[in-house]
């Protein structure tokens, strides 16, 4: 559904999605049927059916559709995984991207005590870069509830009661995980004991603020893609 307002068609590169303008509205159109297929005779979004059955065949024809405006393995991987985020590790992806950026801005709200390990003034300065070339923040929630577009006004008014509920998912989970990525990019250019010492500070964090005890464990998993 996102992919098919007019208010974020010119954010797809927030999400990794870098297509050429024909491309983009031959999908956006594309998109569009789909969500006429989708919701069918209903009125809201809530009403339709959420089958495994009507969920695969809604993929399967998103990703044809997206294979015939655009064949490159870019395209079609970051669409991908796009589509198949995993619920569990995305919790912890979020909190490392939360808490590293409450670091570098002091903030009061991150755990402080003699537990907490201290990061040297290097680690420091590599995650502010890191967060320096972040793209600032975009209003996703204004640019939703003030589009005047008659498609982008059916499309909230198919979630009444949460009717910028795609820019909150747009902020929060596709663009979150772009930002992940780029911080993972960041921390492999430290040194293995650098990493060991960025570990250990996240997951002591983690600890004061998340009541899981294998936390220790997932953002180990987390970091070690960056390996």
């Amino acid at each position: 559904m996102l992919l098919s307002t007019d208010w974020f068609l010119p954010y797809w590169t927030e999400i990794g999605i870098g297509l050429e303008h024909n491309k983009k509205a031959l999908l956006q159109q594309a998109c569009r049927e789909i969500v006429d297929q989708m919701i069918g005779g209903t009125e809201q979004y809530y009403y339709i059916s959420f089958s495994p059955e009507r969920l695969d065949a809604t993929r399967d024809q998103f990703e044809r559709i997206v294979e015939q405006v655009d064949r490159t393995d870019q395209t079609r991987g970051q669409i991908r995984e796009l589509l198949s985020p995993d619920p569990h590790t995305a919790g912890t992806r979020w909190l490392l991207t939360l808490n590293t950026e409450m670091l570098v801005r002091h903030s009061t709200n991150l755990p402080s005590d003699e537990t907490i390990p201290k990061l040297s003034a290097h680690i420091m300065r590599v995650l502010q870069d890191w967060s320096g070339r972040g793209p600032e923040r975009i209003d996703l929630n204004g640019l939703c509830m003030n589009s005047n577009t008659n498609w982008d006004a059916h499309v909230r008014s198919l979630t009444p009661e949460q009717p910028a509920s795609l820019a909150d998912h747009a902020q929060t989970a596709l663009i979150g995980e772009l930002k992940f990525k780029r911080l993972l990019a960041t921390v492999v250019t430290l040194t293995e004991e650098e990493k060991i010492e960025l570990q250990a500070w996240y997951t002591a964090i983690a600890r004061k603020l998340v009541d899981a005890d294998d936390i220790g464990e997932r953002i180990s998993a987390e970091l070690a893609t960056s390996n």
